[in-house]
């Protein structure tokens, strides 16, 4: 089933290495054999792929930190590789880096922006083969980036959203599978993880690694890095700046502290941040709407405590409490016309929206 995602399988493979590692987890013979199979050239960090529940060889097995990517990073110097791929134990979410000019000799991608990639190379190549059906769909959640559904919009694809979490994405694409009113063609988080084949409920890293050795080929026949195809896609859409910041606050104080500040927030009319106006206040607990000085009832979701801020500038903030840690969790989407310009805004807004957090 993996090996039928293929869109370009005699795309030239002499051309890209890859390193892969399993950060000591289950990708380790799944991905393997796909490469062998389809005759990538990859590099195993070998010291990270025997099982060991204490990932003895890695700072972290959690692709979305640095520190999963060092020793990958030791061997991608060593074998001058194109790309790094770094699949988390339990196979479902992969994170990629791509040798570049900076300091490193490589750049890490955050979910959002190796998702827009992806999407842009699946989307392009569908509509090129006129593989793309006619009712398509997309889906991200509400913390998810705007990029990916920019470039859904240019190929003509559908974004629906969903709260966090995949099985909500699960959910969605079992309705339409159904009903037959729209076909899925991809869904993905801000979390590293995708789906680009629905024979499995959940985000996929195997499907991922194949997908984006695929593209990185494709893409270096033509001249471009995975980087370059990246930064075509800001020219193209403007650029985006996606981080995230956490308030960690532990046992019942904490907990009622998180609380005490989800309620400061959905209680608070909030006219501005660092001096940008505010468009339109979204609440998923209380579902409702408020834009324009109206309030309407939003609709759709599931009720989940979590607030989202949408700015005059294009930009997008938003917070929630994790379901798995003891943290308050915001997100930030800004968007500007440079590199420069949404670095300073998302300073800008981190400091404002911190100040507002410890009042």
């Amino acid at each position: 089933n993996v090996l039928s995602i293929q869109l370009n399988p005699d795309v030239n493979k002499e051309n890209v290495k890859i390193i892969f590692t399993p950060e000591h987890g289950t990708a380790n013979i799944p991905v393997k054999e796909l490469y062998t199979r389809t005759g990538y050239h990859f590099v195993a960090v070998e010291e990270q792929c025997t099982p060991d529940p204490d990932f003895s060889n890695t700072p972290t097995p959690n692709p979305e930190e640095g520190g999963a990517y060092q020793l990958a990073v030791e061997y991608a110097k060593k074998e001058d590789a194109d790309i790094i791929l770094v699949c988390d134990p339990d196979a479902d979410r992969m994170g990629v880096a791509v040798k570049s000019e900076d300091e490193y000799g490589y750049t890490l991608l955050t979910g959002n922006q190796s998702g827009a990639v992806l999407i842009e190379y699946i989307f392009s190549q569908m509509k090129e083969k006129g593989l793309m059906p006619e009712h398509p769909v997309m889906f991200n959640t509400v913390v998810t980036g705007d990029l990916g559904e920019k470039i859904a919009s240019k190929y003509g694809v559908e974004t629906e959203k969903t709260l966090t979490g995949f099985k909500f994405i699960g959910e969605k694409i079992a309705k339409y599978e159904k009903s037959g009113e729209k076909q899925y063609v991809f869904g993905y988080e801000e979390s590293y993880g995708s789906l680009i084949k629905p024979f499995v409920r959940d985000k996929d890293a195997p499907q991922a690694c194949l997908m984006l050795a695929e593209a990185a080929c494709y893409y270096k026949e033509k001249g471009k890095t995975l980087l370059d195809v990246l930064h075509d896609l800001y020219a193209e859409f403007g650029y985006y700046e996606e981080s995230q910041t956490s308030l960690k606050l532990e046992g019942e104080a904490g907990a009622k502290r998180i609380q005490e500040i989800m309620t400061g927030f959905r209680t608070s009319d909030m006219k501005d941040v660092a001096g940008v106006k505010v468009v339109r206040f979204e609440d998923y607990k209380e579902c409702r709407i408020v834009e324009n000085g109206k309030e309407r009832e939003l609709t759709g979701f599931t009720k989940s405590d979590v607030l989202k801020y949408y700015l005059e500038d294009g930009s997008w903030i938003a917070i929630r409490p994790s379901g798995t840690e003891p943290k308050c969790k915001f997100y930030y989407c800004v968007r500007g016309a440079s590199f420069e310009e949404v670095q300073q805004k998302t300073n800008a807004y981190q400091k404002a929206w911190s100040w507002k957090v410890f009042v």
